[in-house]
């Protein structure tokens, strides 16, 4: 297991623990959010596509679950900046 699988499967793990002890609609949106993303780490894509997808994902969540807007633009920064250089 490479240590990016590592760090996926340890932020589902506690995205599972915080949607079970309190699931509040935040809570569940990031826990479908990280089980997206480890089902993109685990796909044939190269790492560029994976990143990108990720990212996509993390983006909806932050923009319609939980209202994040700083982070929404500090993502979508990191998006374009990987998008722009290929």
């Amino acid at each position: 297991m490479n240590p990016k699988e590592f760090q996926q499967k340890s932020e589902l793990a506690k995205a599972t623990f915080n949607a079970m002890a309190l699931p509040t609609y935040e809570n569940v949106s990031k826990f479908t959010t990280e089980l997206v993303k480890t089902d993109i780490e685990y796909s044939q894509l190269s790492d560029r596509d994976k990143e990108i997808l990720k990212l996509w994902k993390d983006i909806g969540h932050e923009l319609f679950s939980s209202h994040n807007y700083d982070k929404v633009r500090l993502l979508y920064t990191q998006l374009d900046n990987l998008l722009m250089h290929r």
